[in-house]
């Protein structure tokens, strides 16, 4: 059967990802006693350095509860009127998207990593992109290469507020989950063991465009190493 030869995933990369899955899981990943190789190891890595009580719940519905009961309170509405295929742009417009979100955030106490630029931001880059229009009269090179940049950054920003308003409620909750897993739980000292893996691997596939059809337990990694070396101690 074929299979994803994790060899294409950048070094800093995945590093960006396992620090941001101790923070999400909790743990510290210290020198194992075997070496991480494939992506199974990897699972099984992070599973084993979680040692809390297991219990057969589902994460993602518990964050979608939590995730609407403050929506709920946010709009003065019933938290059941909000369904996992809410579209986010339904419940709250562009202008104070935001807002929103900071209020999120700080209700749960979590971070959905979600980026979003702030209006200042917003103006920032129009007033660079304006700029640099007479400025390329002079300095024609400068002035191109600022314009091209702001430009690139503008349909950055653009693509992603675009995204995030496009989102429903149910993709934010398994966004919620995966960054933030014990804080989106019920009870925080608890996991469901049997659902890890399959939260790394939608993870890995959505973090690194990966074939969905091919990532499996025996994807090797480019290097053989170990959890000290591929995130901090």
């Amino acid at each position: 059967m074929d299979r994803v030869e994790l060899k294409d995933i950048d070094s800093e990369d995945l590093e960006d990802m396992l620090l941001t899955i101790e923070k999400s899981f909790n743990i510290r990943f210290v020198t194992p006693e075997i070496a991480v190789e494939t992506f199974g190891e990897l699972c099984d890595c992070i599973v084993n350095k979680i040692n809390l009580r297991h219990e057969e719940s589902c994460t993602t519905q518990q964050a979608f509860y939590k995730l609407s009961k403050v929506v709920a309170e946010i709009t003065n509405s019933k938290f059941d009127q909000i369904s996992p295929s809410t579209v986010i742009s339904e419940v709250f417009p562009e202008q104070i998207i935001v807002y929103v979100f900071k209020l999120l955030e700080k209700s749960l106490d979590i971070k959905f990593n979600i980026l979003y630029p702030s209006k200042d931001f917003n103006k920032f880059l129009w007033f660079i992109s304006i700029s640099s229009i007479p400025l390329s009269v002079f300095f024609w090179k400068s002035g191109l290469s600022l314009l091209v940049l702001s430009t690139l950054m503008l349909w950055f920003w653009f693509r992603t507020k675009q995204n995030l308003l496009c989102m429903t409620f149910g993709e934010l909750a398994v966004k919620m989950t995966r960054n933030n897993y014990l804080k989106s739980r019920r009870n925080s000292n608890s996991i469901n063991k049997n659902e890890i893996e399959n939260i790394l691997t939608a993870w890995f596939i959505d973090d690194f465009d990966l074939d969905e059809t091919k990532l499996n337990r025996q994807s090797q990694f480019s290097w053989s190493t170990n959890c000290s070396v591929i995130t901090k101690n």
